[in-house]
């Protein structure tokens, strides 16, 4: 869900010269992002093993700041808007 509008506010500003080369950098910023976010999730998890119950409260708890995060931050980006003249 947040992905498209976040590509369309990325490639918004871009020069179409340049548009490859930026969703080239966008989509690897992201998927390097989500490869960090697993790994971050399941370090978490393992530290927690040997605790009962705990470990998948706190994951989903860390995991849930985090969206809320992204939602705010998606508020907060600012709108670019390119107007085409001539």
């Amino acid at each position: 869900m947040t992905w498209s509008p976040l590509s369309a506010i990325a490639m918004a500003s871009v020069d179409p010269d340049a548009a490859g080369g930026a969703s080239g950098l966008f989509n690897t910023v992201r998927q390097v992002g989500s490869v960090g976010g697993v790994a971050a999730t399941g370090a978490i998890l393992a530290g927690l093993e040997g605790r009962p119950g705990l470990g998948f409260g706190v994951v989903f708890g860390f995991v849930g700041l985090v969206a809320v995060g992204g939602v705010v931050a998606a508020f907060r980006l600012p709108r670019v808007v390119r107007v085409e003249v001539g």
